[in-house]
């Protein structure tokens, strides 16, 4: 061979490699039986972390490919030139200093001398692990969506959709196992806040992120974000949309943010460039999956790969120089113009999503990318263009919202079912006890806020002390058969008692746990009736019992009051007779005492007739009102009704309540009590004397308050005191300034505080005053 031939043949082999080099595909040229490295290009070089591989045999350079069934492909097509194509390959690559599998679409090539003798293998591959991810991701996707009705009924997560919810408070960040890998977290992890989620975000997204949670806390709408995320455990780039939405307390303040995270990392395939027009490289173009042509420096395309006339259904002649525009969408074609003439004008590389018309008629979009090629002297001598069909990606975005849309769909459906029928929804790990309930659930048993731990223990603590074995015995065996109901009485944290009923089932997850999944309803309306029906000729003969009693109870006490009554009815009757004998002869003061014992005597009548009044009506279940009310302004309203009779005698009232106890009681009865207890402390009170009120939590008796009515004035002896609340015996006492009492007052007091459900007593001695107590229900919660 003449030198002027041999140099032609290397520009060749350089020219042919240089084309290898700017090639987005991996390329390599094994040389002899051994398959020693004489060329690889830097996609090659990349993928095996730049190793150095020149003079190595594959095996030296690769260590990890034996036993993977790659080196008896290749003495195959050694051995029988015969090209070998792969098509989504598993294979094991030592890469980033890690042992990972990575998915390629290859083929090896045999290349021969002029004897036709096998020479070495040209490899072309191009790897395709994330496409193949993004497809079993959605196989995955497509085979939870047909269990997703089941699981969505035992309140389960798809295995394609992370569940979330943050309690804005404490920042504790409660995930789903899904979630937690997708974050690149160990599934079990625990103690997750919302500093766990907010590191992994790119920092570029971060402030987008957050600000994105505040506009949907401040307009009270439903959060949607998308951001990108460097997980975890491996630093890997992953794209993450979220939906979330926030619930609030009576107050309009967020106490929950709850949602779903999806990943939507967008899978791309390597693209495939084709460079000149030599045999070698037409061969592997033409069996590459990309549609694939050159074109010279200024645009005309002369060549086209095997899958551009097999997808197009044309020919060279159809398409060459400018005629593939036949081919691309009308409606997009002007623009696609412009940006390619700029491309050529410019020497910027060109990278476009435009449809193209298949032999079928129907346009499909593909990503369309075209690079410029360089000649020695650095100039443009060649486009090297490839279209990749992207609808495989488009396909499994669309599918991945469908399954979102029918996921929401079918949750929306399913939680507006349980609302309906005012069910809570629970479910609970046999073995760890963690569990997961919806907040009517939490409801039922008397919370206003999701509680954050719940297991057997405390819902055994709920269990009405008479059920509980029962319940026990329930639960026991549910764990070893299908399914279960019981109805049981349960007692809220408030002490209120109400019946529920629970079904449930045992079944394990999608990971195989064994738990217990079901339902509570509130059940005691549905009991009160069938207990009042079985109960009614009980109740009744309670009733008439009742009844009878008061009606007694009532004649008693008009016995009582009637004769307490008599004596100033007597003066009165007396001494208006007196007046009218001989009216005429009597003088102008005379006239006048009788009409003061007269007046006098009608107030006292008129007095104790009103306390007849009230008692009566109390015996008669008159209409009682509690509220929440304020101790301090209830005893500041009963002072100013009677502080004209402290001032006659010189009597000092303190309110000496504290401003911040509130009580439940009713309005009247509450302060016909305190006016009663101060009158009469202000009644046996001596002049220049003081009445003080106190209040205060009563020790040892959660939700009650204790009032206390003190004066400084006579005292009382053991025996009035004993009987002073006595409703059969009558005591009549005088004040300071022989102001008469009967005790009828005492007596109604007691009735309006047992009435408010609470208790008094008297403390006190001969001639070191009074003190009346008394016990009045606490304020009650909102």
């Amino acid at each position: 061979m003449n030198p002027r031939s041999k140099n032609t043949i290397e520009d060749s082999e350089a020219a042919l490699k240089n084309i290898f080099m700017q090639v987005p595909a991996m390329i390599a040229i094994l040389k002899g039986h051994e398959y020693v490295f004489d060329f690889a290009n830097p996609a090659y070089m990349e993928m095996v972390d730049n190793l150095n591989l020149t003079g190595k045999t594959l095996l030296e350079a690769r260590p990890e490919l034996e036993g993977q069934g790659f080196i008896e492909l290749l003495d195959n097509v050694y051995k029988t030139g015969e090209t070998f194509f792969g098509k989504e390959m598993p294979m094991m690559f030592n890469r980033n200093g890690k042992h990972e599998q990575a998915y390629v679409n290859f083929s090896y090539q045999a290349f021969k001398n002029t004897k036709g003798e096998t020479e070495g293998i040209l490899v072309f591959a191009n790897e395709v692990t994330e496409h193949v991810k993004a497809r079993k991701q959605i196989e995955e996707s497509e085979k939870e969506h047909q269990k997703m009705a089941a699981r969505l009924k035992l309140a389960t997560d798809s295995a394609n959709i992370g569940t979330w919810s943050l309690d804005i408070k404490t920042q504790k960040l409660e995930w789903s196992a899904l979630h937690k890998i997708m974050w690149g977290y160990d599934e079990h992890a625990k103690g997750l806040t919302y500093e766990d989620w907010h590191k992994v975000i790119v920092q570029e997204d971060k402030e987008k992120a957050f600000k994105k949670i505040e506009e949907a806390r401040v307009n009270q709408t439903a959060y949607e974000a998308e951001y990108a995320i460097h997980r975890a455990n491996d630093g890997a780039l992953r794209w993450i949309r979220s939906f979330g939405k926030y619930y609030y307390n009576d107050k309009g303040e967020a106490k929950i943010l709850t949602g779903i995270s999806i990943d939507i990392t967008e899978q791309k395939e390597a693209e495939k460039k084709i460079t000149e027009s030599e045999e070698r490289f037409r061969i592997l173009a033409d069996n590459i999956p990309n549609l694939s042509w050159m074109a010279d420096a200024d645009g005309n395309i002369f060549w086209y790969n095997q899958k551009w006339y097999d997808y197009t259904g044309t020919t060279l002649a159809d398409m060459e120089g400018w005629g593939w525009q036949s081919v691309h969408d009308p409606k997009e074609l002007p623009n696609v113009l412009v940006k390619w003439r700029e491309a050529i004008k410019t020497g910027n590389p060109f990278e476009m999503s435009i449809p193209l018309k298949g032999a079928d008629g129907k346009f499909r979009q593909f990503l369309t990318r075209v690079l410029p090629l360089y000649n020695s002297q650095n100039k443009i001598y060649r486009w090297l263009g490839t279209n990749t069909d992207v609808n495989k990606q488009k396909e499994a975005e669309e599918k991945i919202k469908e399954s979102e849309k029918e996921h929401q769909k079918m949750a929306a459906r399913l939680q507006f079912s349980i609302q309906a029928a005012k069910l809570g929804t629970w479910e609970i790990d046999v073995e760890t006890e963690e569990s997961v309930r919806d907040f009517r659930h939490d409801e039922i048993f008397g919370y206003s806020e999701p509680v954050k731990e719940w297991n057997f223990e405390k819902f055994f603590k709920h269990i009405h002390p008479e059920d509980l074995k029962y319940v026990k015995d329930i639960i026991k065996d549910a764990q070893y058969h299908k399914s279960f109901e019981c109805e049981t009485r349960i007692i809220t944290p408030g002490g209120q008692i109400i019946w529920i009923e629970i079904k449930g089932k045992p079944m394990p997850d999608f990971k195989g746990k064994k738990k217990l999944f079901g339902v509570v309803a509130d059940i005691t309306e549905k009991k009160t009736l069938e207990l009042q029906k079985e109960g009614y000729l009980v109740m009744l003969k309670e009733y008439n019992k009742e009844l009878e009693e008061l009606t007694q109870a009532k004649d008693n006490f008009i016995s009582l009051i009637s004769h307490d009554l008599r004596n100033p009815l007597s003066v009165i009757v007396s001494s208006s007779d007196i007046l009218l004998q001989n009216i005429e002869n009597k003088d102008i003061k005379d006239i006048e005492e009788f009409g003061r014992v007269i007046n006098r005597s009608s107030k006292r009548v008129m007095a104790k007739f009103s306390k007849l009044v009230e008692l009566s009506r109390s015996k008669n279940k008159a209409s009682f009102n509690p509220v929440n009310k304020s101790l301090h302004e209830c005893v500041n309203i009963s002072i100013q009704m009677i502080e004209s009779f402290a001032a006659h005698k010189n009597i000092t009232i303190n309110n000496e309540t504290p401003l911040d106890i509130e009580i439940f009681a009713d309005s009247l009865m509450m302060e016909s009590i305190l006016q009663n207890l101060i009158s009469n402390a202000i009644k046996f009170t001596p002049d220049g004397g003081y009445v003080s009120i106190k209040g205060k939590v009563k020790e040892g008796e959660e939700g009650l308050i204790e009032i206390r009515v003190k004066d400084s004035g006579i005292g009382m002896t053991e025996e009035i005191r004993k009987s002073i609340f006595d409703e059969r015996k009558t005591i009549t006492t005088k004040g300071t300034k022989e102001e008469e009492g009967s005790g009828l007052g005492l007596k109604l007091v007691k009735e309006f505080v047992r009435k408010q459900g609470g208790t008094i007593w008297v403390e006190s001695e001969p001639g070191e005053g009074s003190c009346f107590a008394f016990t009045v229900p606490q304020a009650k919660g909102n």
